[in-house]
């Protein structure tokens, strides 16, 4: 297996990425974004808000979401601003993602944790913590075994592969969401331009 993208080196210690079968209108409109609009540098945009002064930032805990295209049939939704929460790892969001009988997930990083979630028609059905291995929840028979081809346990003990071991968790991170998804996240996948925009919904 090729050496996965590092999300931390990219974006530092607070990212949150999503993945939906949705299309990104409608997924950005079911994380609280009622009218996104193209944001051609979208994610230099969501960095500077990160540095703004408080009095250039609008009131009331908005976060801004970007969404677009990652391969045929998935949207990525991106997060850099976790001080409220991550838009994309509440359950009611993932739930909504999911609800059309599709999988969605999410990983986040903070400063000191990394965890993943994944949601199948309507529920969470499971989560991964790519630093330990640990599972918990009940995947379907297609993410556990997927998981388990990608290196991980296939069990809640956490025990993962040489191979897998030797990656960094933001590098597990992306591996796991290539098993859940198919989807390969690479440099050029968060390249400009996005759609976008703040949500008051956290």
């Amino acid at each position: 297996m090729a050496t996965p993208l590092d999300l931390t080196d990219m974006f530092g210690e607070c990212w949150c990425v999503t993945l939906t079968r949705q299309p990104p209108v409608k997924a950005l409109q079911h994380m609280g974004v009622d009218t996104p609009t193209r944001r051609p540098h979208g994610l230099d945009q969501a960095s500077r808000r990160l540095t703004a002064t408080p009095e250039r930032v609008p009131p009331g805990g908005t976060v801004m979401l970007l969404a677009h295209q990652a391969g045929p049939g998935w949207t990525l939704i991106m997060e850099l601003d976790g001080l409220t929460g991550w838009v994309g790892m509440r359950e009611d969001v993932l739930s909504a993602l999911s609800a059309d009988g599709t999988g969605a997930c999410s990983a986040m990083r903070d400063p000191n944790r990394f965890q993943i979630l994944y949601a199948e028609a309507g529920r969470v059905l499971a989560g991964l913590d790519p630093t330990t291995g640990r599972r918990w929840g009940t995947p379907d028979d297609r993410l556990a075994h997927a998981l388990t081809a990608a290196g991980f346990a296939a069990d809640d003990t956490g025990e993962m592969t040489d191979e897998l071991a030797r990656w960094n968790s933001s590098q597990r991170t992306v591996a796991a969401l290539h098993a859940a998804t198919g989807v390969h996240l690479a440099a050029e996948t968060f390249r400009d331009p996005w759609l976008g925009g703040l949500t008051t919904d956290v």
